[in-house]
């Protein structure tokens, strides 16, 4: 399109978006990151970006800030920026892109992930913003530090190479240290330390938990050397320890051991070895648990079956029914090879079982390499399912040194990765299957030290430990923790041990236990050497305590006053940035001495607020509590009371949850007079004055009674005089008379006065003057009322309410309507008011309207009229009869009939249908029962009988026929369905259909089926079964063939065609096929059996029969030999030959190596390996070893060529001869002389020397003599 016609357009149109980004904060020390945003402009067509475009933006805080938004002592998340971005015309592309960059700022304290965003705007009308604001997340990348909590060394007495803290397991409340070298039950014989947690009062905060030591477990049967406490598993109320080197089944053969927990001790369930353990094999040198199942690693096991594999290691499954465990299954790898080592570390969780072989080379590509082996439990067998290793493996990585797996997760240490400093990969379950997701490194990694060597994972968390990374000494070990951030697991952490020590191996076990580390160092402490210990970490938090020092002693005060004290209360850090949170702690008031029952002070309770701060590690805020003033003697000078901290918010801990607060007492001890109820015929009221507290004087007060409603000489006798209270006594008794009339009459009044205290050398006072005695007139009247029934026609319930006696006083008395089994509005109006009796009056009626309805078909129903709030004026009437029942007789009827039904005989099931033709408030219910027609019981449908039961406002219910699908192909057949027995309750219902026909009607389509089957070569035939899948009653005829797969007719078996024929009633028929038999090495094969047509005489039936699958297994096998050589030291190299004794159809590959025998491959040959690969059909092979020709007369010598590891892609192929010997025979000869000389007679000897010619490898002599010449 050109510019001109783009022109043309009435209005070009673009759409601009910007899409969310997430990163990672960073460290303030790091600086800044910035978050790059990507705004997107789009166009429908060619044109419509021929136009530039100017797009504003700005930032816009969320819960990330800029600029110190919260004053100068927080620290800004991010820049804020405004402006805007350009996009130039261009009447081409349909999309361009801009970039908007904002700098994020790095901290290091811990805060939730935060966000803000970028808005867009434009005044362009063109210009149409489909998404217009970004959001930027910052993922926060801080957490507590943690800090050293407990230092453990072993509680029984230590010796030097205990190894304490060598593995560590933890479940729930139990911790289950090992020690390898323990010498407590035999030298080296090993233990096991289990340790409780102790939560402190504390149970849902596991930080504070401590744990403290329960016990310490050996074997019964310990012997030097076992290295019981290799490894240790628990779960639940189980301990498992492994003891490798037991000799139970041989030398190191190997055993575990299993304790179970009875609620007081660790007691031995069993001790468990292998079914067929042998010497060397390890067995227990990884334990793992998980319910009720056991697995234990034999990592030298041999395997023996199919080929003989040294050193491949297998791992053993044990299943616990009751107190009894019993071995299940041996699970070893399918692709083992020599010296493996599966079974090293074990892992069992959510019913997987993770295996590592850590010389295991998976990929045939380096040695030593290492894999994880995945099984699941597969209808009760556990099957292999994965393979895992790195991807960046090579020789001696030792993948899967150390395992760790949580719901999602799986951490595989791989000690010789990364130079041997050690790395861990960790893959992620996704979909059930565990894919890589990232290799971890620590940071500070240097040297070749073999330095990460444990792991512990959670979903959110891991740790690490590397035993030789620097702690606080070079060497010492170290921990890194690193966090999962979005979906990648950062580093976030390095701890260690406050006072280490070379070569300690802190972090030689590591387990994440809540929001605890336990880590162990099973080479520390000096003394004893190598003893070990392990270390528990925490979390760092902030502490929160009272400010202890200020005066806090004010006086109580009056009665009627309060007085305030105060109480000061810090939250105190240690860095800058400790505090960078808000923390809220709640407090409030307890008893001590002064009492909130007594009234010393009100219950107080809040909240006092610690606000965020960056640079200050000190903060204090104070309480202010009040105390009440009163004039009670309490006894004692100072009176207390508690000030209790509790639940604080943001990880901060409590030092002293209480406190307590202290004032002076200056009250007096109170003379009082009670109150007091007493009926009419009492005779007396006997009235109690009491000092509140004991006086060591004599007090005495008078008393005078006073009218009030009652009357003196009508109602009581007026009665007056002086109370003395000796020392001590607290409590004097007044007696005043009552006079008894038979009037009803209202409770009445009088009073009981003191006055005239006297008291010398006591701080007394009277407190209250005046008692007032309540007189109960004990004559009553009863208010009656009685229960109505009424037609629902009537209209109108009449309820008469009576009085038994009449009353000088008015009465009233409420009432309301309350249903019952009728309901207000449906079956009466409801109703409510007030009763009023005048003076003498003794009857009153009460109208309730009823509800006549024609359509509901109900029982007799009855509604209540309840009684209450009587006011009687004081006189005694009782409310004889709080409520009555009215009720309501019903004149409907209905009907009950049952639904005839067509149902298919593939259905499964036939629902009829019962029915009532108008709802009943009452339960209904009907019996029925089956009856055979053309259709019986015992083959086309199952007999059923029963109850069908409608309830109130029900109108339909249905009963459910099972109905047998029968084989055979038939016509349509009834049964009939009949009800009986109608129970209505009461309910006015009839039947009104009481029989139901069912028709069934046929759908039976025949289906047939053709057998797979697998036969030996050698089987001379294979037969092969046709079944129907239901019979017939007509003949059938089904033709067949055979079909080429990889086995080849006339060359592994005979092809044939031909047909079956199926009478009435048969199922089943055979086909035999010849198989031939030849000498070729050779992989299974297979060919198929297909049916081409049927001939079914016109009958409704439908045929689906795949093709059947014949696997012909070869029974040839090849032997692989090497031959001996005897060859000449100068002959330059030997050339040995490798032979296969018959011919294999597919490549073939084997490993050899030399080995020194006498010759070495030094002096005597060039060592040689490699691997040699016979092509398909190839039967021959050499190997040439270079010679070494030395000068050195020496001995006939020989090596030997060793071979290994066959691959015949799943070929019968195995050794007859695995090794050659070579023999080199020497070329080399010395002769032996002896040198003339001459010396002067007076010399004294004569030495003559004697000399070989060559050198010679072995000692050997010769005879000399003298013998006369001139001489």
């Amino acid at each position: 399109m050109t510019v001109e016609a783009l022109e043309d357009r009435t209005m070009l149109t673009s759409m601009i978006s910007i899409n969310d980004v997430t990163i990672v904060e960073g460290d303030r020390d790091s600086g800044t990151t910035d978050v790059i945003f990507t705004v997107t402009r789009t166009g429908t067509i060619a044109g419509d970006l021929n136009k530039s475009v100017s797009i504003a933006y700005a930032t816009q805080n969320l819960t990330a800030f800029d600029a110190f938004p919260q004053g100068v002592d927080d620290y800004p998340d991010y820049i804020d920026y405004s402006g805007s971005i350009s996009f130039t015309a261009d009447s081409v592309s349909l999309q361009q892109t801009a970039t908007i960059t904002i700098r994020v700022l790095g901290d290091e304290y811990f805060e939730e992930d935060e966000q803000f965003q970028i808005t867009l705007s434009t005044s362009d009308p063109e210009v149409s913003i489909t998404k217009a604001i970004g959001t930027a997340t910052i993922l926060n990348d801080d957490f507590p530090r943690m800090l050293q909590y407990q230092r453990v060394d072993p509680t029984n007495p230590s010796s030097n190479g205990d190894y304490f803290g060598n593995e560590i397991a933890i479940d729930g409340d139990f911790m289950v240290i090992g020690a390898v070298g323990s010498d407590l039950a035999a030298n080296d014989a090993g233990a096991a330390y289990v340790y409780y947690r102790d939560t402190r009062g504390t149970p849902d905060d596991e930080v504070d938990d401590y744990w403290r030591y329960q016990t310490t477990l050996t074997a019964y049967d310990a012997s030097s050397g076992d290295q019981f406490g290799e490894s240790v598993a628990i779960n639940g109320d189980t301990i498992v320890i492994g003891s490798f080197a037991d000799d139970d089944n041989g030398y190191q053969s190997g055993s575990a051991y299993v304790y179970r927990w009875d609620g007081f001790a660790w007691n031995l369930e069993e001790k468990l070895t292998a079914s067929d353990g042998s010497s060397g094999d390890n067995f227990g040198g990884a334990v793992a648990i998980e319910n009720d199942t056991i697995i234990i690693g034999a990592t030298f096991r041999n395997a023996v079956s199919p080929t003989y594999v040294s050193d491949a290691g297998a791992v053993y499954v044990f299943n616990r029914i009751d107190t009894s465990w019993t071995e299940a299954q041996i699970l070893t790898a399918s692709n083992k090879a020599y010296s493996d080592q599966f079974g090293w570390d074990l892992a069992i969780h959510n019913n997987s079982i993770f295996v590592s072989a850590v010389k295991a080379d998976p990929q045939g590509t380096y040695s030593n390499a290492g894999a994880v082996y995945i099984f699941e439990s597969v209808d009760g067998s556990w099957e292999e399912q994965q393979i895992l290793g790195p991807d960046d493996g090579v020789s001696n990585d030792l993948f899967g040194y150390s395992l760790s797996v949580s719901d999602n997760y799986l951490g595989v240490i791989s000690t010789g990765s990364y130079q041997y400093k050690g790395a861990a990969y960790i893959f992620e379950k996704v979909d059930g299957h565990w894919e890589f997701q990232q290799k971890i490194v620590h940071h500070d990694t240097s040297g070749n030290d073999k330095s990460t060597f444990s792991i512990s994972i959670t979903d959110t968390m891991l740790v690490v430990g590397s035993v030789y990374s620097d702690g606080d000494v070079v060497d010492s070990g170290a921990a890194y923790i690193f966090h999962l951030i979005g979906d990648t697991w950062i580093e976030t952490e390095k701890f260690f041990s406050e006072i280490g020590r070379d070569e300690d191996n802190f972090g030689y076990s590591v387990v994440i236990t809540g929001n605890q580390i336990i880590v162990g160092a099973p080479q520390s402490p000096v003394s004893p050497t190598n003893a070990g210990r392990f270390y528990v970490f925490i979390p760092y938090r902030p502490i929160v305590d009272f400010v202890y020092g200020a005066s806090m002693l004010v006086q109580e005060g009056p009665e009627g006053e309060t007085r305030t004290i105060t109480v000061d209360i810090k939250r105190e850090g240690v860095y800058a940035g400790d505090l960078h949170f808000d923390s809220v702690i709640y407090y409030e008031t307890v008893d001590g001495s002064a009492t909130l029952a007594d009234g010393d002070f009100p219950y107080q309770s809040g909240t006092i607020t610690f606000n965020s701060t960056y640079s200050q590690i000190y903060q204090t805020r104070r309480i202010s509590l009040t105390i009440n003033g009163d004039s009670k003697f309490e006894g004692k000078t100072l009176q207390e009371f508690y000030l209790h901290l509790y639940d604080p918010t943001n990880q901060v801990d409590i030092v002293f949850s209480r406190n307590l607060v202290f004032y002076a007492d200056d009250d007096y001890a109170n003379v009082n007079v009670e109150n007091v109820t007493v009926d009419e015929d009492a005779g007396m009221a006997m009235v109690d004055v009491t000092l509140d507290n004991p006086v060591d004087y004599t007090v005495s007060v008078d008393f005078s009674t006073s009218e009030i409603s009652a009357l003196e000489s009508s109602d009581y006798t007026p009665t007056s005089g002086t109370l003395v209270f000796e020392p001590g006594v607290l409590t004097k008794t007044v007696a005043i008379p009552l006079v008894n009339t038979d009037e009803i009459e209202g409770d009445e009044t009088f009073a009981l006065n003191l006055s005239n205290l006297q008291v010398s050398g006591a701080r007394v006072q009277i407190g209250t003057s005046t008692g007032i005695i309540t007189i109960k007139d004990d004559d009553e009247a009863n208010l009656i009322a009685e229960d109505l029934t009424v037609n629902e026609d009537t209209g109108t319930a009449s309820v008469v309410v009576t009085l038994d006696r009449p009353v000088s006083l008015p009465v009233t008395v409420d009432y309301a309507t309350a249903d019952a089994s009728a309901t207000a509005s449906t079956d009466y109006l409801s109703t409510s008011g007030t009763l009023s009796f005048a003076a003498g009056e003794q009857s009153k009626t009460i109208q309730i309207p009823i509800v006549d309805d024609t359509d509901l078909e109900e029982l007799t129903k009855s509604f209540q009229v309840l009684f209450s709030n009587l006011q009687t004026n004081g006189t005694n009437i009782n409310l004889n009869t709080s409520q009555v029942e009215v009720t309501i007789l019903d004149d409907d009827q209905a009907r009950l009939s049952i639904s005839d039904l067509t149902v298919n005989e593939n259905a499964g099931t036939a629902t009829i249908q019962v029915s009532l033709d108008r709802v009943a408030n009452t339960t209904i219910s009907i019996d029925y029962a089956t009856a055979d027609q053309s259709a019986t019981s015992s083959d086309d449908y199952l007999v059923q009988a029963g109850t069908i039961t409608f309830n109130p406002g029900e109108k339909v219910q249905t009963i459910v026929i099972p109905i047998t699908d029968s084989d055979m192909v038939e016509t349509d057949e009834i049964f009939l369905i009949n009800l009986t027995n109608l129970n209505t309750n009461g309910a006015h219902v009839v039947v009104f259909d009481d029989q139901a026909e069912v028709t069934i009607t046929d759908d039976d389509l025949l289906q047939g089926t053709i057998t797979n089957v697998t036969v030996d070569e050698s089987a001379e035939y294979a037969t092969i079964s046709v079944s129907l899948e239901y019979a017939v009653e007509f003949p059938l005829t089904i033709y067949f063939e055979t079909e080429n797969m990889t086995a080849v007719s006339n060359s592994d078996y005979i092809a044939q065609s031909g047909s079956l024929t199926f009478h009435p009633g048969d199922l089943t028929k055979s086909i035999s096929i010849a198989i031939l038999n030849n000498n070729l090495v050779e992989a299974d094969e297979t060919f198929f059996i297909k049916i081409t047509s049927i001939e079914s005489n016109g009958s409704n039936i439908i045929y689906e029969i795949d093709p059947a699958e014949i696997t012909i297994q070869d029974d040839d096998q090849a032997l692989i030999s090497i031959d001996d050589l005897t060859v000449d030291e100068d002959a330059g190299s030997a050339t040995i030959t490798v032979s296969l004794d018959q011919p294999v159809d597919t490549a073939i590959t084997v490993d050899y190596a030399t080995l020194d025998q006498s010759a070495n491959s030094v002096d005597d040959y060039i060592s040689q390996s490699g691997t040699l690969t016979f092509s398909a059909g190839e039967q021959s092979k050499t190997i040439t070893i270079p010679l070494v020709d030395s000068d050195l007369v020496e001995l006939t010598e020989s090596f030997l060529v060793q071979l290994n590891n066959i691959l015949a892609s799943g070929r019968y192929v195995i050794f007859a001869n695995d090794h050659a010997e070579v023999t080199i025979l020497d070329d080399d000869q010395a002769s032996i002389s002896i040198s003339d000389i001459s010396v002067d007679e007076d010399t004294g000897t004569a030495v003559l020397t004697v000399e070989l010619s060559n050198p010679a490898d072995a000692a050997f002599s010769v005879d000399f003599s003298t013998a006369d010449n001139s001489a």
